[in-house]
């Protein structure tokens, strides 16, 4: 039995807080140009990929800081549950408030 790698990433346009994503793509390119493409699709045109993983799931939180102004924070682990509550550990340790998940997407091993 074999096992091929699958990636996954966020692209985030912060102009007009887009986001966008992509997972099980076959390569970090892929998964790359798919979130940009994804963010420009939800309506971004200055779209940045933020975040790359491979063989996990991927979480994006969001909480509030000083200014009004929102804190993203990215984590990926083998399960999505372990992915979530490690994004929301990172939120509340940058100092973000009523931390929550805003997007999440999964790029699992593939058998070929």
């Amino acid at each position: 039995m074999q096992w091929e790698s699958r990636w996954g990433a966020f692209a985030f346009d912060s102009q007009s807080a887009t986001m966008g994503m992509a997972g099980a793509m076959t390569s970090r390119g892929r998964a790359k140009k798919e979130a940009i493409a994804n963010c420009r699709s939800q309506g971004g045109t200055n779209c940045t990929v933020r975040f790359v993983f491979t063989n996990h799931c991927g979480a994006v939180s969001q909480g509030q800081v000083a200014g009004g102004r929102y804190v993203q924070n990215y984590y990926s682990d083998i399960t999505l549950p372990r992915a979530t509550e490690g994004a929301l550990k990172k939120c509340t340790e940058s100092g973000g408030a009523n931390c929550e998940i805003a997007f999440t997407v999964c790029a699992k091993p593939q058998r070929i």
